[in-house]
């Protein structure tokens, strides 16, 4: 019993220095998601106030950052997780600052100027709105699809990228038919200022996700379920250096992330086919209605494992359908029944059929977990 101890260890200790070595190698290739949060402390005359206290709260995690602002008023806090901040500015002889409701979107970077008022310590200024932050930090064009166009916005089958879509300058070529996420060479079909469908880099939390498909498109190898998106951005010129791979846009996903509260949702769509119309062709042709459905159901749950400190978020997503394919024939009208289109339906698109109606059956799961270890939090 005595040798195998001393055994363990080392197993543990070579375990635990390769997964260090695998997240840094990891965070080296990554292109970052998280923000920046900077700015100036003045006084009633506009001169820098040095040596003031800032904290950046983040109050949903219950983590802060303690910075002192240097000789010329200055302060940054940098990688911190997308959301709704509040900065608390503190000096002596100056009333306590407030600015509540600080937003912070996905690689961001926000400006706040924060001007004291002579005064005493017991007293606060609580500025808690403010004018939307223009992009000063880059030449990065682009647009941030928040969480309640998410949730709010309709998407066919659930589908995230849909909203690639609301982007300016951007152009769906896509098949409009093959819009379930399982279908990925499609829905990613996206011609950006110019530049050819299917050449937009996807992210999900500075990890890219992509596959290449024919003649060397890039597809989404992973589509996560809308309910389990915080926000995600879309650039489509001038971005950073830091983004290749790509002759088109960039689109970074970023993944909800726990919190002190519990949060969660589910969810049950369905298309029942009784209630589905014929095709218009296929009726002209006396054709019966073909058998069609779809049901997509899935949740998320999210909280903390260790208050202010650990949090996790699981989600699960599954989509069962069954569709028509309507294909142009040169068989004069007959009806053929193709048993093996049914697995390749969507492969062969381009291409002339002796069919008239097959069958699409797709089955889609797809699950999601995430940790968060808050760092400065266990000092």
């Amino acid at each position: 019993m005595n040798s195998l101890l001393p055994k363990l260890a080392r197993i543990f200790a070579v375990s635990f220095c390769l997964s260090i070595s695998l997240v840094f190698v990891q965070s080296m290739a990554a292109q970052e998601t998280r923000g920046t949060i900077r700015g100036t402390v003045t006084d009633p005359n506009k001169q820098a106030v040095f040596n003031a206290t800032v904290t950046v709260i983040d109050p949903s995690r219950g983590t802060k950052v303690n910075l002192t602002t240097n000789g010329e008023g200055f302060f940054q806090a940098t990688y911190l997780i997308p959301g709704i901040y509040q900065v608390v500015v503190e000096a002596t002889g100056f009333k306590k600052a407030v600015r509540e409701n600080v937003l912070l979107q996905i690689a961001g970077a926000v400006q706040i100027d924060i001007p004291l008022e002579i005064g005493g310590a017991q007293e606060t200024v609580t500025v808690t709105a403010d004018l939307p932050q223009l992009n000063t930090e880059n030449a990065s064009l682009g647009q941030v699809i928040d969480q309640q166009r998410i949730n709010e916005l309709p998407t066919p089958h659930g589908d995230p990228y849909a909203l690639i879509g609301l982007s300016n300058g951007v152009a769906f070529t896509g098949d409009p038919r093959l819009d379930r996420p399982f279908e990925p060479t499609h829905i990613v079909g996206y011609a950006i200022n110019g530049v050819r469908g299917n050449r937009m880099d996807l992210t999900i939390d500075g990890i890219a996700s992509t596959a290449t498909a024919n003649g060397n498109e890039i597809t989404a190898s992973y589509v996560p379920p809308s309910d389990v998106i915080q926000e995600f951005k879309v650039q489509t010129a001038t971005f950073d250096s830091q983004f290749g791979n790509t002759e088109g846009a960039v689109t970074s996903i970023l993944i909800k992330s726990g919190s002190n509260g519990l949060h969660g949702s589910a969810y049950f769509n369905t298309e029942p086919g009784q209630l589905a119309a014929n095709d218009t062709f296929g009726k002209a042709r006396g054709q019966d209605r073909p058998e069609s459905y779809s049901y997509r159901y899935g949740g998320y749950v999210s909280g903390p494992i260790w208050k202010d400190k650990t949090f996790y978020l699981f989600g699960i997503e599954s989509i069962k359908d069954a569709r028509p394919r309507f294909d142009v024939t040169n068989n004069h009208g007959r009806i053929h029944e193709d048993a093996g289109a049914d697995d390749a339906a969507h492969h062969d698109h381009g291409r002339v059929k002796h069919t008239e109606s097959a069958r699409e059956r797709g089955c889609w799961l797809v699950g999601v977990y995430r940790f968060h270890l808050d760092p400065f939090g266990l000092r």
